[in-house]
This record gives structure tokens, sequence and C-alpha cells, in this order.
């Protein structure tokens, strides 16, 4: 047994740090409060202390209550415990923060009460629970946020509407326009059934490179135009509607539904955007793809596509009414028809077929690498065309190949598909085939030079008219039907030397002829 003076000490020490223990307790309780906004100094400023009740400015352990009609303005830096605000039914009161506003634990906004943000200053940090009415025109939102009915948002304005390290959860229809910069892995979340419009010049951009995202996977976001949306922050999309205006992507996007671009609006990928549209693109727009890739589902996009850069790729059948090529690598690995094409730069590849209707090609350097097949009139300049092992250019019969211009030359490996003409190859302007076969059925109408070279051709009519030419060497022309000009012909292969009238039919060489022929129009 402990001696009974140590007992008396101990029992001592006991009762008076509990003592201290109470004592510590009452002090805090006395520090926190429970204030209540009156507005008696008629003033509305948050820092006046006679605003208040019990007369005090509310502080860093205090619960504040906001419910008499009015505007209540936070010019300096603040910090409270919590805030409850528009409880009282015909009370409308207004919390204006232009400077920093700290809740260490809730910010509660009910039916009848509302926030304004509309300075660069401005900031909110905490738990905030919106059910009344948000402005958020510029400034910081931080912590978590939840947008709920029966609230109202907007985040209007063109300012920077800045999130840091803020999770901003939206659930009811709220407006956006102006710039959003997202921050220390910030996510603007749209939930289920719950749709932003959006309008004017918007922006959503990362400030940084943590984990930002604009979600918008579970809602719906509709842009009515009056300017460009911008996307350059990672974005996960559910429905999107572009009604009017622009969107140009700078980061990397998936549309999960059928895109449809209208008449007068552009879609634009620049940089790193890898962007995919596999339910399809519809519509009469424009799509102007520069950025990694860009690919498209079962595409009937009655617009026009320019592709500047990266690949365009379209994942199953489709059709496009307009394409421009100025330096984009276009894969077909579906058949993919246009009714109109303009290649400058690039390179058409893939075990799927092109079908051209009409266009036109002028390019120091174009690949095709893909069955092509021209059904209309096409016309080439000044071109070098090389052929690959998989490529071909078709010529369908009634359809029309013209050169004009400058020499359009065609190259590439032995054993390709070469050029396939079933209709007219025209040429006004010079023509040259190495190494290419030419076969087909069709004619080829020589006004300028037709040089061939190491290859197997078979065509029903070669007509020479004015001073055109048809020369080559080491070429297989015994399947040309008939070489025809007006009066006649006058051919010469290796040292023989001949003239025909009208045509030269049934040419007959043993085998590949190993010096150069020319024939031309008879004087």
């Amino acid at each position: 047994a402990l001696p009974i003076c140590f007992c008396t000490l101990l029992n001592e020490i006991m009762s008076r740090f509990a003592c201290c223990i109470l004592a510590l307790l009452a002090v805090s309780t006395a520090n926190a409060a429970s204030i209540k906004w009156t507005g008696y100094a008629k003033n509305g400023q948050w820092g006046t202390s006679t605003n208040w009740y019990p007369d005090q400015v509310p502080g860093p352990n205090d619960d504040v209550s906001i419910n008499k009609g009015g505007n209540v303005t936070i010019t300096t830096p603040v910090t409270v415990q919590s805030i409850a605000m528009g409880n009282d039914v015909g009370e409308f009161p207004y919390l204006i923060v232009d400077n920093s506003l700290l809740v260490e634990s809730t910010l509660t906004v009910n039916a009848n009460g509302g926030i304004i943000m509309n300075s660069g200053a401005a900031a909110i940090s905490g738990q905030v629970v919106m059910g009344g009415n948000l402005v958020f025109a510029s400034g910081t939102a931080s912590g978590s946020w939840k947008i709920a009915s029966p609230g109202k948002a907007t985040l209007g304005g063109a300012a920077e509407k800045a999130f840091v390290n803020c999770q901003f959860n939206i659930g009811i229809d709220v407006d956006m326009s102006g710039l959003i910069i997202l921050n220390q892995s910030s996510v603007i979340t749209v939930g289920s059934g719950s749709t932003v419009t959006a309008s004017d010049a918007f922006s959503v951009q990362a400030g940084d490179t943590t984990a930002v995202k604009f979600d918008t996977s579970a809602g719906t976001l509709t842009y009515t135009g009056g300017g460009t949306f911008q996307v350059m922050a990672p974005w996960s999309v559910g429905t999107f509607n572009l009604m009017a205006g622009n969107l140009t992507l700078f980061d990397s996007v998936t549309f999960g539904a059928m895109f449809s671009i209208p008449a007068g609006s552009t879609v634009k990928t620049l940089g790193v955007a890898a962007v995919a549209m596999p339910s399809g693109v519809s519509g009469a727009g424009r799509i102007h793809a520069e950025g990694k890739s860009l690919t498209v589902g079962a595409a009937n996009f009655s617009g026009t596509l320019i592709a500047s850069a990266g690949l365009f790729e379209a994942t199953s059948a489709s059709s496009i009414a307009t394409m421009m090529v100025s330096g984009s690598s276009i894969m077909v690995g579906h058949a993919l028809t246009v009714a109109e094409i303009t290649m400058i730069a690039g390179q058409i590849q893939g075990n799927s077929t092109l079908t051209i209707a009409s266009g036109s090609l002028m390019s120091a350097g174009f690949n095709i690498n893909a069955t092509t097949v021209i059904t209309g009139s096409f016309s080439a300049s000044g071109s070098v065309i090389s052929i690959g092992s998989m490529g071909s250019v078709h010529v369908a019969s009634g359809a029309t190949f013209t050169t004009t211009g400058g020499a359009v030359q065609f190259s590439g490996p032995s054993g390709t598909g070469g050029v396939v003409n079933h209709g007219m190859i025209n040429a006004v302007g010079a023509l040259e085939l190495t190494n290419i076969d030419l076969t087909g059925t069709g004619s080829v109408t020589v006004a300028d030079t037709f040089t061939v070279g190491t290859i197997t051709i078979s065509q029903s009519v070669v007509a020479l008219t004015g001073n055109g030419k048809f020369v080559g060497a080491t070429t297989d022309i015994n399947t040309i039907a008939q070489i025809t000009g007006t009066p006649g012909v006058t051919g010469t292969i290796g040292s023989y030397s001949f003239t025909c009238d009208k045509a030269c039919k049934k040419i007959g060489t043993s085998g590949i002829p190993t010096k150069k022929f020319i024939f031309a129009v008879s004087k």
C-alpha cells in the first residue's frame, strides 16, 4: 500500500489538472461565439462591429449566421468557423466577397441567400454547400463545393475564374463564359441530369501539370456560340452540343456521342491533341485538324475537313463532302468517300479504298499507298506522286484525269498497283510514268509530252493532238490498241521509223524494247 501522504499528493495534482482543463475549455467556449448579422450600421460592411450581434466582428472561431436581407461586403481578409445564410422567408441576403474568405468548416447558402464574387482578389475556401444563388464572375474557389437544387449559379463574364485545390461539383443547370483555370488537382464535375450552357469567349485551361479535369461525362455541355470555346485541359465528355461558334481543342478529347458541327462553325485541333469521335461526325461545318490525331467513326459529314498535320483516320466506312490534305497522313482502314478533295501535301495509306468524285492535286511530293479511285473529274499540276506498295490510282470508266500546267510525275517501286485507267487521261500538261504500270481499257489524250519508262502500258488509245508526243524506253507497248493522230502518226522505235495514216495499230515489238521510242503527229 502507498503511504497516505503520497496518495494525498497525487489526488491534489489530479484535482488541479482537471481544474486547468475546465478553465481552458471555458476560455475556448468564451472565445467561440455565434454571431448574427443585423446590419444596424446600414453600411453593409462585414468589418463594422455594429452590424453584428453581439457587437463584434466575427473571428476565426465564430459561427456566423446571415439571414437579414441586403448586401454584406467583405473587403479585407476574413477567417471564420462557419457561415449559414438565406434561411428566413422574405429575406434575401447576399454576401459580396471582394477579398479572401476562409471558412474552416462549412459555408451553407440556403435558398434565399446568395454569394457574389466579382473581383480578382475574391477568394473563398471551405466546404461550400450552395443551395442559393452563386454569381462567380472573377476570383478563386478552393476546397469542396456542392452546387445543388434549388440553387442557381452563373460563372459568367470575361474575367478569370480560378480553381485551386478545388472539387467543384455541379448538380444543377449552370451558365458559364470567360476563362476557367484549374490548378492543384482541381476538378469541375457536372452531374447526371445537369447542363452547363457556355457562351461567348469561353476557355478551360490547366494552370499547372497536376491532375486537373473538366468532367462533363455524366451531364451535358452546350456551347451556344458568340465566340470560341477553347479546351486546354483534360476534358471528359458526355453529351456535347455545339449550337454555333467555334471549338478549339489543345488537349486530347473523346466525344462519346455523335458529334454534329453546324454550318458556320469550325472545330480545330492543335498541338498534342488526340481527338476521337468514335460515334461519328455530321453537319455542314468545318474541321481543321492540326493536332496529333483525329479519328472518326461512321462520318456522314457534309462540311469541310482540312487535314494539315498529324493523322486522320476513319474507323468505319465514312463520307466527307470536302477535304483538303495539306500535310496530314490519311489512314484509309475502311472505305472513305470524298465528294471533292484538294491534295497539297501528305499521304494516303491503308488497306481499304479512297473514292474521289472530283478534286485536284498540286504537290512537290505526295504519297499514295492505298487504293485511290477517281470517279469524276480530277486535275493535277506540277506534282510528284509516289505510289507505294499498297497503292494504286484508278480512273473509273467515264472519269477524267487531267494534267495541267507543270509536269506531273508518277513513280514508285516495282509491283505496285500502278495507274489503272478505264476512263480518260488528258495530258494537257506533261505527264511522266516511271516504274509504274499503266493498265486498263481507257484512253490517253496527249497535247504535251507523255513519257514512260520501265513499265507496261495497255490502253485502247493513245491520242496525239497538236504538238503532243509519246516517248519512252524499256517499255512494253504491245498492248496499246492504237496510237492516233491527225493527219497521221510518225513513229520511231530504235532505228526503225515509220508513218501511219491516222493511226498506228497493233504495234509489234519483240518483247520490251531496249531503245527509245517516240510517236508524234505527222506534219
